[in-house]
């Protein structure tokens, strides 16, 4: 209980920035940036082709998410990101943590149109599940329960984290969208939002997944083969 009092937002924040600049997390934030930067090249455009392209790079950015929390549940992981991109491949549990993803932001965002508040509380509560979904391998629902009774000692943390680098990100993202005639150079800034926001949830998403890992949570093994 004493180390699930002793986490901080701060002391979460730094440990992952600590951990983003050193491999095997460098590589694969930057193929997480460089997915982005495509993907939203292509959301410019309306057309089929587009649409495809799209579908496949949200896959791929799913599966180096994956691929990160695997690795921040490692003590000493392997420098290669190629290792940690195959371990996300064989781990298995794609549409687990792409479900728990859109349920998790679906709730959050109910709570932030509601009245601003409650998304962060949501979000405090829920943030975690995509990471159960990945170390635990829970179902959707069972990873969001699971992430609100983990987070509960250190609810005000994880939920500081997950309101700063999620969504007040994305809410000024949105906000500028909705609004781009009344900025100059509007694509720019969007542009360049969209990369801070990226390099935001990656930060959060090794803060989280370590917030996970010392409250209580654990990486599984894979089941047996039958």
């Amino acid at each position: 209980m004493s180390e699930e009092r002793a986490i901080t937002a701060g002391g979460l924040i730094r440990a992952a920035v600590a951990r983003l600049l050193a491999p095997p997390f460098l590589p694969l934030f930057v193929l997480s940036l460089f997915v982005s930067t495509v993907a939203a090249s292509f959301a410019e455009q309306v057309d089929d082709v587009s649409l495809i392209s799209s579908i496949a790079l949200a896959v791929v950015s799913a599966y180096l998410q994956i691929a990160i929390v695997l690795a921040t549940a490692e003590q000493a992981p392997s420098p290669s990101a190629d290792v940690w991109i195959k371990a996300a491949f064989r781990r298995r549990c794609f549409w687990r943590f792409a479900l728990a993803s859109l349920f998790s932001f679906v709730l959050v965002f109910a709570g932030v149109l509601v009245l601003v508040i409650p998304g962060f509380i949501v979000g405090a509560c829920v943030s975690m599940g995509p990471i159960a979904a990945v170390l635990e391998r829970t179902g959707p629902g069972d990873s969001l329960r699971r992430s609100t009774a983990l987070s509960k000692p250190a609810r005000r943390a994880v939920g500081t984290v997950f309101g700063l680098f999620v969504i007040l990100p994305t809410a000024l993202q949105v906000a500028l969208y909705l609004n781009a005639d009344v900025f100059p150079l509007g694509l720019w800034i969007g542009l360049g939002l969209e990369l801070i926001t990226v390099i935001l949830f990656l930060v959060s998403l090794l803060a989280l997944s370590q917030a996970f890992l010392l409250l209580g949570g654990e990486r599984k093994p894979l089941p047996a083969k039958s």
